[in-house]
């Protein structure tokens, strides 16, 4: 049994990057995605980093620097 996400590497569909928008704009705070992420990256079936990652880069949250707090 693989423990790959169902859509691991394949191409967003414009169903799922609606998708993630209306769960990004759902979320009061980024401990929020750190709660509830994994559960919709499953359902999605796609890998927890890449929806976190367009989820943050969204919000605004995302930042090379990880060390460097987002305001």
């Amino acid at each position: 049994m693989s423990t790959t996400p169902q859509n691991y590497g394949k191409r967003w569909t414009k169903e799922e990057e609606e998708q993630i928008k209306v769960f990004a704009f759902s979320l009061s705070s980024q401990q929020e995605l750190a709660l509830r992420g994994p559960e919709f990256a499953a359902s999605l079936g796609r890998p927890v980093s890449t929806v976190q990652f367009k989820v943050e880069k969204l919000r605004n949250w995302y930042s090379r620097n990880t060390n460097k707090h987002v305001k």
